[in-house]
């Protein structure tokens, strides 16, 4: 992390919970779909899909 003033901490700080976060939901909505995977997986699915509809 190379940022020096403590308003660029305190945003980097943010976007870390603010990511934890967005994956903690995506987790919970997956687990109650019946889907038991993990952030990565779920992440990695959603990329494919994203590639798939740009065809």
């Amino acid at each position: 992390m190379h940022h020096w003033t403590d308003s660029k901490i305190r945003v980097h700080v943010f976007y870390c919970v603010l990511a934890l976060a967005v994956a903690h939901l995506m987790r919970r909505q997956a687990e109650h779909a019946g889907l038991h995977l993990s952030v990565r997986i779920l992440l990695t699915e959603l990329g494919e899909q994203d590639a798939l509809s740009s065809c």
